[in-house]
């Protein structure tokens, strides 16, 4: 620890003086240039891969059953969401309505986002 309080930009207890840049870190382009080159090499073998599922799911592999359909049929995205809540009419309707979606994230019938979307008055999606 005596090492660390040595250095000019650390503190004696080993943490960042302030001010301190903590380090470049990765380069963006790098992090995109991997990403792009890991989706070229998936993308010319989609086929076998969904293939090999395939077999293995006929198989009987129950990870390989649900990588497939999670593929084939993903979960739906801006759809109206059913929470069987009373109309709005006024505010105190609202915690009845706010009740209703939360239950609908947790219960797995709206993701995240949708969930979010609806708290913030896209009651279009309601």
């Amino acid at each position: 620890m005596s090492d660390l309080s040595e250095s000019k930009s650390r503190t004696a207890d080993g943490r960042f003086i302030k001010g301190c840049p903590a380090g470049p870190g990765r380069p963006r382009k790098a992090v995109r240039a991997a990403a792009d080159a890991l989706d070229e090499r998936v993308a010319a073998k989609a086929d076998d891969l969904f293939e090999m599922a395939f077999r293995q799911a006929d198989e009987g592999n129950a990870t390989a059953l649900k990588a497939l359909l999670d593929r084939v049929w993903p979960v739906g995205r801006s759809r109206p969401l059913e929470i069987g809540a009373p109309p709005i009419k006024h505010p105190r309707d609202l915690l009845t309505a706010m009740a209703g979606v939360t239950d609908a994230m947790f219960n797995g019938d709206a993701t995240a986002a949708e969930s979010a979307a609806a708290r913030q008055g896209n009651q279009g999606t309601l």
